[in-house]
């Protein structure tokens, strides 16, 4: 770490500045390629001395491992929008692109930092952006399971039926993460996006997408093996899937109800690992109306 960086990190103002006078080294990489006195000007939301960086000639393209974040895209993950502002002075600058696609609306949606994604959205962020793997801001507030967000960016624009390379559309992601709500925020119906004088678009998920999504909301996640390997990102993950489990029966009764899931003999087994009773129950019920031995609906 550079005396600058050090500085930056202590909150140490007057002594960055003077450093940066007197000619300190700007894109030093911390450990060969790690983040730059940009970066940790970024993460401590010190708006002077990123602005004084930049004004300096900092290297605002740097990015560092393992999310390839440049500055720009770290103050979207940190969501900080006076440092925003800073990067985002006007509309031209507002989709800049990381080597592997991503934008700061991507991040910040990623991050469910909802005032962020609204600011950026205001600046003219273009919803349907994807990146090099297909995922969109739509995706990525899909898989954090924020129905907030999600709102938000259909209202701006962004498509539930969007694709990843994998294909996969946000529907399915937000299954598997439980987020009930953020699934039920997808179902609603579209504006006409080609006539606003015409009646909502509704867009429903094909028999594929509501066959996914199914599988994803009864998948016991891999616990172990992120134990195994923890990180922040998946400590982060099993919290918000703990979190979010008591929405399962709910979940299971909206894609069996409205959007018409077919329960078949692997998905109760799927179901069994995860050894919850009212599960097995709603399914075993939902089973018994497909094959006309009672009337079709699912127990309360």
């Amino acid at each position: 770490m550079t005396p600058l960086m050090r500085a930056i990190e202590r909150d140490c103002t007057d002594l960055a500045r003077a450093l940066i006078k007197h000619g300190a080294s700007l894109d030093t990489r911390r450990d060969g390629n790690g983040p730059t006195a940009l970066h940790v000007a970024v993460e401590m939301m010190n708006e002077e001395i990123v602005a004084l960086l930049l004004e300096k000639g900092a290297d605002r393209w740097h990015e560092i491992p393992p999310d390839g974040l440049t500055p720009l895209l770290l103050a979207a993950s940190v969501g900080y929008k006076p440092v925003l502002q800073i990067f985002v002075p006007n509309e031209t600058d507002v989709d800049a692109q990381n080597e592997a696609g991503r934008t700061a609306l991507m991040v910040a949606a990623e991050k469910g930092n909802l005032e962020a994604v609204k600011w950026l959205l205001e600046r003219g962020a273009y919803p349907r952006a994807y990146d090099d793997d297909g995922w969109s801001a739509l995706h990525n507030a899909a898989y954090v399971g924020n129905a907030s967000l999600v709102r938000v960016l259909l209202d701006a624009g962004a498509v539930p039926w969007a694709m990843t390379k994998q294909g996969g559309t946000p529907f399915p992601i937000a299954c598997g993460s439980l987020a009930l709500e953020a699934a039920r925020e997808l179902l609603k119906p579209q504006p006409n996006e080609d006539d606003s004088r015409l009646p909502p678009r509704q867009w429903r998920p094909s028999e594929h997408e509501v066959a996914n999504a199914l599988r994803y909301c009864l998948e016991p996640p891999p616990y172990e093996d992120w134990r195994e390997f923890p990180t922040k990102a998946s400590e982060d993950r099993i919290r918000q899937l703990r979190e979010a489990a008591p929405s399962r029966p709910a979940l299971l009764r909206l894609l069996i109800d409205k959007c018409g899931a077919r329960v078949t003999d692997e998905i109760q087994q799927v179901a069994r690992l995860l050894r919850e009773p009212e599960i097995d129950e709603i399914l075993a019920a939902a089973r018994r109306a497909q094959d006309g031995l009672e009337p079709p609906g699912v127990p309360a």
